[in-house]
């Protein structure tokens, strides 16, 4: 991000879906265009698989299945975008597996080093039980990596259309319902053609020239889709679907109608001088994907969402949110730099199901932008990747903890935020997460009466502004650890590189000494009557008594 106080992002897409009230004649229909589609698409992929690029496929496709050339692209463009989908995948989960072999074998040293030293018997045997699971658990990564890095160098993506769940069920008929291999198949063909995309573009008419989508005088919608050419004789040449609401975005799609619209009216009167290439500046794309379920046909709609209009300013301070396994830390500062305000928002996503997971985020992310946008101010957050973070759930010594990760969906809050701070008009960057939990915890946690996360909080909104993360002045400092109660912890030299060396090098000592430290109360224990206090400059007080 450039510019302060802009957007993460210059354009937004969303993607709307509602139900479709059609008749059997029309289901009919739309069922012979997803089977046409679908066996379109994957005759793509097994050509695509021996070798040849999908647009030279182009006009041997077209005269084969007697399809217009938007239904083509269409094909293409959905083809290549699950091609992409699962490369990127397996390009992650190489990473995952590199790092999970890492810390597995660091693990594996800190185990057979703990189990040299013990003497007790029965913890011996506990310690040689752990340590016989982590060699399994390792040699399980490293035999599945090879596969994976395989397929990676082949470029081979290994597709099954309509999913290898569905596909493993015939093997074991009874086990999964099925009477017979019929039934089956039945289910299997629907699963491969329950579907079919139509890209739109900008430069078309309506938004899409395949499927128009216009707006009656009741206010709902009416789409006019375009049947290939194999099946006009059955289903005529266009299908009319009526009576169409979006219950959720129906203002951002009748916005894009009436910009597409307005292109068509310049456009006819680009002859005229005064008019010139005005119209090039509206349109709007539509896309459209037809999906079958049980409960029938959904039509979703992908468009460019409106941006809300700026209503936050880098002036005012910043926001910064740390997000964690159970909650959302909201920390708010001035332009200077200092602590203003603090929000903790529940956002315990554990043993949820998707919909109630994604009704809670939603919730939590709809009060973070609220209460940015009433303060008109920006909001930070950290540019991580949380498979990186879930790679810790490894050497995680904490179960509990270990849960409640695993349980937390970081992509699924990062889009939900981007989404609707784009719409509300809120600023929102992302900065370099690097140090900002020790950075919070030992400069702002106790300074400010702030917990571990709310110090992060401020921690991420001051690297927004770029202020000093110097280390604190004197030879040592003493932080406050939920769950070790006070640690106090010489600093490191200043070793002329950069500041972040320094920060380190402390948070290697800061998880030593926590690791040693037994568990204490949640809370800090109250000064005592005879303990020697002193005021510092801050006005915070310091029990002097307890020894650094």
């Amino acid at each position: 991000m450039s510019e302060k106080g802009s957007f993460l992002t210059d354009s937004l897409s969303m993607t709307f879906q509602t139900r479709l009230n059609i008749s059997a004649a029309q289901n009919v229909a739309l069922s012979a265009i997803a089977a046409l589609m679908s066996s379109i698409e994957r005759g793509l992929y097994v050509q695509w698989r021996k070798g040849q690029s999908l647009a030279s496929l182009k006009n041997k496709t077209i005269a084969r299945y007697r399809i217009p050339a938007r239904y083509f692209n269409a094909a293409k463009a959905s083809l290549e975008g699950k091609i992409r989908s699962v490369m990127s995948n397996l390009a992650n989960t190489e990473d995952s597996y590199q790092c999970r072999i890492k810390a597995k074998h660091r693990q594996l040293k800190k185990q057979t080093k703990a189990l040299n030293k013990e003497e007790n018997p029965q913890k011996r045997a506990q310690l040689r039980f752990g340590l016989h699971q982590s060699k399994r658990r390792l040699s399980t990564l490293k035999a599945r990596l090879p596969g994976i890095q395989q397929r990676l160098e082949n470029n081979d993506p290994a597709i099954c259309f309509g999913s290898k769940v569905l596909f493993k069920k015939q093997f074991h008929l009874e086990k999964n319902g099925y009477c017979c291999h019929s039934e089956w198949q039945q289910d299997w063909q629907d699963a491969r053609q329950s579907q079919f995309f139509i890209v739109g573009s900008k430069d078309e008419s309506h938004g899409c020239q395949l499927c128009a989508l216009t707006q009656a005088k009741d206010g709902t919608l009416s789409a006019r889709l375009r049947v290939p050419d194999a099946l006009v004789g059955e289903h005529g040449q266009y299908l009319e679907l009526t009576n169409i609401h979006f219950a959720y975005g129906g203002d951002t799609i009748n916005a894009a109608l009436q910009n597409n619209r307005r292109r068509q009216t310049l456009g006819l009167k680009a002859g005229r001088t005064q008019f010139g290439d005005l119209y090039k500046h509206y349109g709007q794309a539509l896309s459209f994907r037809f999906s079958h379920d049980e409960k029938g046909w959904r039509l979703l709609v992908t468009t460019a969402a409106i941006r809300g209009r700026s209503c936050t300013r880098p002036e005012a301070g910043a926001m910064g949110l740390d997000i964690n396994a159970d909650h959302l830390a909201l920390a708010l500062i001035d332009r200077h730099g200092n602590p203003l305000n603090k929000w903790t928002i529940p956002c315990h996503t554990f043993g949820k199901t998707s919909e109630q997971r994604q009704a809670l985020i939603g919730d939590a992310c709809k009060q973070v932008v609220e209460l940015a946008k009433q303060a008109g101010v920006p909001l930070v957050m950290e540019h991580l990747s949380f498979r990186k973070k879930k790679d810790e759930l490894e050497k995680s010594h904490s179960a509990r903890y270990a849960r409640m990760l695993s349980g937390l969906a970081y992509d699924q809050i990062h889009k939900t935020l981007v989404s609707r701070a784009y719409r509300e008009g809120v600023g929102l960057t992302r900065v370099n997460p690097a140090y900002t939990s020790v950075i919070g915890r030992t400069k702002f946690s106790g300074q400010y009466g702030l917990s571990v996360h709310h110090g992060a909080a401020v921690a991420i909104a001051r690297r927004y502004f770029r202020f000093s993360e110097r280390l604190p002045r004197g030879p040592r400092v003493r932080l406050w650890d939920d769950r070790a109660g006070h640690v106090a912890l010489r600093l490191p030299e200043d070793n002329g590189k950069h500041v972040w060396t320094r920060w380190a090098i402390l948070r290697g000592k800061l998880a030593t000494a926590l690791a040693e430290r037994p568990k204490r109360s949640k809370h800090p224990p109250p000064l005592s009557a005879t303990a020697g206090l002193r005021e510092g400059k801050s006005g915070v007080v310091f029990d002097t008594a307890l020894p650094f």
